[in-house]
């Protein structure tokens, strides 16, 4: 009797649970609405090398049963570990040359018992590459579909399985027949029209829904009279293509996507959960840089070329950046965080590890890596240019900086808005929704009006960037990726066993840096320039190479040198220098006249030491229109070294194989007997030349020199070139001029 009873008890109770329960699923779902949901499903990313061949696909076939092993079976498919097998289509690959046999072995596996614990994702990303098209096509078209479920970026598609096949075999068409049949992910006739070119594919809508057909079951359908609409998708002989929005609009693919992050919110996982494994299987190699508390363009510069050096070695594949309460210059920490944000995650993990306030262009910086950690006591942003003379800045520079934030974002594939809105005061973030995914995302109202369709994101409430974000509130809106308090928390997020390497300047590298600083300030630079060109002009009086042309290399050397390492001078400024002074050159001593060469020469110098003087191409704010002068001093300090240098040669100019050719000759006679055969080129009047035949001595360019009846004289020719050697003949002769044209 008292089990009965106690039966019934139990009974009671679990009814009453199961009332409760009921009773708080609206609840459930407002908190769901309101924020972020708690993911329980665990993920991971394995990339697919393209093209497969035997060693790639032994890699992926080791990765996946490594995964197998260490995951437990249970009953619910839903409950499965995600695997998420993404092609390397974004690197601008497409999976042609793909061999066969590797990817035949791959598809056994994927649809083989052995893979029932895992859940399988074919993921087709969008390529960075600017001009390639982002498209899975050849034998990893197979890999593709013996998946559990597609996932395709948005503007990617799929299709031409045998782009590598010069001939159709039948031997592939029927193994591509069975897989289609036995996974059922795409239609048979559409993957029968990816693999055999002979094959037509139409879209046929019915009045049960949507057929995809070829030749023979088209006129079936429209025997029967079941045809309604009939599009024809591909013709004979013509590979199928079918792009990511067809195929969601038909429901054959599950998820159509904007990029991994997407992705992995769809999937109802952690936003970082699909992340590549920089170790493959091996530990963490860590290097640390401190940054300043103000991040300037000497500390960027050195920080870009360290990691360069560092990471080409390829034994680093953790790079974190420990910054402290860091501001920085905008320039600065945008050039730095665009070098960041093109390091490929799935290689080389970055890291910033925020402590304190990091406001504005640091702010940036901070959300430009892969995994963003603070302290309980750290903030992000906060608008208040009395901290941070970063932000101070007009309106207008904002909207010029943009294409650059969202470069950034892209590349790390963050909503662009959170990064500007760090920057510009006036910009309003939101927390959105997504209806159908439940995807949340910190937009804008102009990023979301871009988005592809607004309607399915519902606005949840403002973010507060003004007063800054906490490391709770950052963690919570997936922006911070954990909270980290001490190096020894660090090193257990990592599962790191050494000590953290640091890379820091050196001794050399402060002195170096001192020295250029020095050398690029606005008292020091000028006076390089001044110096380089009266050492030129010097050197241009006298034939040969001696040392007023090695003083003046060396002027524009460190000219350059110390531009470069202070962030200004760059490659193009470098080369356009250079390209100028050839033009000048050729002017001087070969283009008769002084013409295009010339003046684009000189235009070409001034724009490179103007650039090389300054951190910008064109002013836009009044800090950058100040800075004007200071960029224009080097040109006018070149100018007045060329002047100087002709003033002080003055004496030497006239007798100046070179610089004689810029002034006029006003020779002097110095006796005025006409008998006087000995210098006969002082004589004023040279018309006794008339019609007299002579040789060049040297390239008239126009002018130069020629022997007539043994004596030589000064002589021009008409705007043509005459070698040296030429035979010519006096056509003109007034006073000291003497013209001269090539004997015919």
């Amino acid at each position: 009797m008292f089990v009965v009873h106690e039966y019934f008890r139990n009974l009671l109770t679990g009814l009453l649970l199961c009332a409760v329960a009921q009773s708080a699923v609206p609840q459930v779902q407002a908190a769901v609405v309101e924020g972020p949901s708690d993911r329980v499903r665990t993920g991971h990313l394995l990339r697919i090398p393209l093209p497969i061949d035997d060693r790639a696909a032994a890699k992926v076939k080791q990765a996946l049963m490594r995964l197998v092993d260490r995951t437990e079976a249970v009953v619910r498919p839903e409950d499965r570990p995600l695997v998420v097998l993404e092609f390397e289509t974004d690197r601008g690959k497409t999976g042609s040359g793909s061999e066969f046999e590797a990817c035949i072995g791959l598809a056994r596996l994927l649809t083989s018992s052995d893979l029932n614990r895992l859940n399988t994702v074919a993921h087709i990303p969008k390529t960075r590459q600017p001009d390639a098209e982002s498209e899975l096509k050849g034998h990893a078209v197979l890999v593709a579909i013996c998946a559990n479920q597609i996932a395709m970026d948005k503007g990617t598609r799929i299709g031409n399985a045998g782009a590598d096949e010069k001939t159709v075999d039948p031997l592939i068409v029927n193994f591509y027949r069975g897989i289609a049949a036995k996974r059922l992910l795409l239609p048979v006739p559409i993957i029968l029209s990816m693999i055999d070119p002979g094959q037509e594919l139409y879209r046929v809508r019915t009045d049960e829904g949507v057929v995809f057909a070829d030749q023979d079951q088209l006129v079936d359908l429209e025997k029967s009279g079941d045809s309604i609409e009939t599009t024809t998708l591909t013709r004979q002989g013509k590979p199928t293509f079918l792009t990511s929005e067809q195929l969601y609009e038909d429901r054959l693919i599950q998820f159509l996507t904007e990029s991994r992050t997407d992705l992995a919110q769809q999937l109802d996982l952690e936003p970082g959960a699909l992340e590549g494994d920089p170790t493959e299987g091996q530990q963490w190699t860590a290097v640390q840089i401190n940054l300043p508390s103000y991040l300037d363009d000497r500390t960027a510069t050195w920080t870009i070329r360290s990691l360069q050096k560092e990471l080409a070695s390829g034994k680093t594949n953790l790079v974190i950046l420990d910054m402290n309460a860091v501001i920085g210059d905008l320039d600065a920490s945008l050039r730095l965080a665009t070098h960041l944000s093109k390091y490929d995650s799935d290689r080389i993990r970055t890291v910033a590890l925020v402590t304190g306030k990091t406001t504005g262009p640091a702010a940036v910086l901070a959300l430009s890596v892969d995994h963003l950690l603070m302290n309980d006591d750290a903030t992000l942003g906060g608008h208040d240019p009395n901290d941070d003379p970063g932000v101070a800045t007009a309106d207008s520079t904002w909207d010029d900086v943009k294409p650059e934030i969202r470069r950034i974002a892209e590349d790390q594939q963050r909503d662009w808005s959170i990064m500007m809105a760090m920057l510009d005061p006036r910009l309003k973030v939101a927390r959105y929704r997504n209806r159908d995914s439940g995807q949340v995302r910190l937009l804008s109202s102009e990023q979301w009006s871009e988005s592809a369709e607004p309607d399915r994101w519902v606005e949840l409430g403002d973010v507060d960037v003004a007063a800054g974000i906490g490391a709770a509130e950052a963690s919570q809106l997936y922006l911070a990726r954990a909270i980290v308090n001490d190096s020894d928390q660090l090193k257990t997020f990592y599962q790191l066993d050494a000590e953290i390497r640091t890379l820091q300047k050196s001794s050399t590298d402060m002195w170096i840096e001192k020295v250029a600083a020095t050398l690029s300030s606005p008292l020091v630079a000028p006076w390089l320039l001044f110096g380089a060109m009266f050492f030129f002009s010097s050197e241009m009086s006298a034939p040969g190479l001696g040392v007023p042309g090695f003083l003046a290399a060396v002027c524009v050397m460190l000219f350059f040198w110390s531009q470069y390492l202070d962030g200004n001078a760059d490659a193009v400024e470098i080369l356009l220098f250079v390209a100028g002074l050839v033009f000048v050159i050729l002017e001087i001593f070969v283009v008769p006249g002084f013409g295009v060469f010339g003046i684009g020469g000189l235009l070409m110098l001034v724009t490179s030491i103007v650039l090389a003087s300054q951190k910008f191409l064109l002013p836009r704010t009044a800090e950058e229109i100040a800075q004007i002068p200071y960029s224009l001093a080097p040109v006018l300090a070149a100018g007045l070294g060329f002047f100087a240098a002709l003033f002080a040669l003055r004496k030497v100019i006239p007798n100046s194989p070179y610089l004689s050719r810029l002034i006029l000759d006003s020779r002097r006679k110095k006796e005025l007997s006409f008998e006087d055969e000995v210098d006969s080129e002082s004589v004023v009047d040279w018309s006794f030349l008339m019609d007299r035949a002579g040789e060049t001595v040297t390239r008239l360019n126009p002018s130069g020199k020629a022997r007539i009846d043994g004596q030589v004289y000064d002589v021009i020719s008409k705007g043509q070139m005459i070698a040296k050697g030429e035979p010519v003949i006096v056509v003109e002769a007034v006073a000291n001029r003497v013209v001269v044209a090539p004997k015919i």
